[in-house]
């Protein structure tokens, strides 16, 4: 019979728990966190008391989780990792004209994103879709910054997801405009 035998709060809504079996495997509960007995672990204060009862985690509030179900749902370090590494190295969120658009994980403010056209790069305030720094061709920046304008929701979406350090979201590129 599969028992947890040790559980350690890492972040957020993520713990990481040590099994009967000698495995060990990262959790992210949060997807889990439905229903009436789950609302109360929602608050990161009350999840990070989780305990040890009876070979599984536990709240005080009764809500646990089989040892099966965490095993199965659970990553081990390397995939967890791996996950994680793999998030931070695709910043890419749009390609359009040749242009890349990107924001990087741990960026500094103000909120911007990053367009590259061959060896050119610009930095691109998104609040005030305007030039920061660098540079791009003439008509390859103003292209961006027409797409900045349509898509600046889009834009600062991803800009808090990043600063979260959580997987970025795809923007459509440019809307082409047809001649008549």
């Amino acid at each position: 019979m599969l028992e947890v035998i040790k559980i350690k709060y890492l972040r957020d809504y993520c713990l990481t728990v040590w099994f009967s079996d000698e495995s060990v495997r990262v959790i992210d509960f949060e997807p889990y966190l439905d229903g009436e007995i789950y609302q109360p672990l929602k608050d990161v204060n009350f999840f990070k008391k989780v305990i040890l009862d009876c070979g599984t985690t536990s709240w005080k509030n009764g809500a646990d989780f089989a040892p099966e179900f965490l095993h199965k749902k659970g990553k081990t370090f390397k995939q967890a990792v791996s996950a994680k590494y793999t998030i931070l190295a695709s910043p890419e969120i749009c390609k359009f004209e040749g242009i890349k658009i990107f924001i990087n994980y741990g960026d500094h403010a103000p909120p911007h994103f990053h367009a590259k056209v061959g060896k050119e790069t610009a930095l691109i305030n998104i609040k005030k879709c305007s030039l920061l720094e660098g540079s791009l061709p003439a008509t390859k920046l103003k292209r961006v910054l027409l797409w900045a304008k349509e898509r600046q929701v889009e834009l600062l979406n991803n800009w808090n997801l990043a600063v979260a350090k959580k997987p970025l979201e795809k923007i459509l590129p440019l809307k082409t405009i047809k001649k008549p």
